[in-house]
């Protein structure tokens, strides 16, 4: 009796796990189609749940990103038109432009140190798979 509830357990712990790792898996495809609209679910406190958070940060991180890349096209832009204007207004144009670079490469820093965390979370995820195989 003890052998056949111990199997129940078991089936019912690694089905739980197997489904949560099949949402981050399907966040994760999503979000590599580059479908940066994808929700991601929390998944409680443990492991999966700190994957998740991460995984949030890093497509926050992501949003981001991609919104300072489009103010920055937006600006550059409006640099381009305003250069075209004018060639006294060249040098602030620059200096804008130089600005904008640092902002991108600001958000880029930000989004590696995401990912590093998310891998972080990987790894402890993967070393408890491993135990269950």
């Amino acid at each position: 009796m003890t052998i056949i509830a111990a199997f129940i357990y078991v089936s019912i712990f690694s089905k739980n796990i197997s489904k949560r790792a099949q949402v981050l898996e399907k966040a994760m495809a999503s979000i590599a189609k580059k479908d940066f609209s994808t929700e991601i679910p929390s998944l409680g406190s443990d492991e999966f749940g700190l994957l998740s958070k991460h995984l949030q940060k890093v497509l926050q991180s992501l949003t981001s990103i991609f919104g300072e890349v489009k103010k920055s096209v937006e600006n550059v832009t409006n640099l381009k038109d305003a250069l075209s204007a004018g060639t006294s207004e060249s040098a602030a144009a620059v200096n804008e432009i130089n600005k904008n670079i640092e902002s991108i490469k600001t958000q880029f820093l930000i989004l590696n140190t995401s990912i590093d965390q998310a891998g972080v979370g990987l790894q402890e995820i993967a070393k408890y798979l491993d135990i269950f195989r």
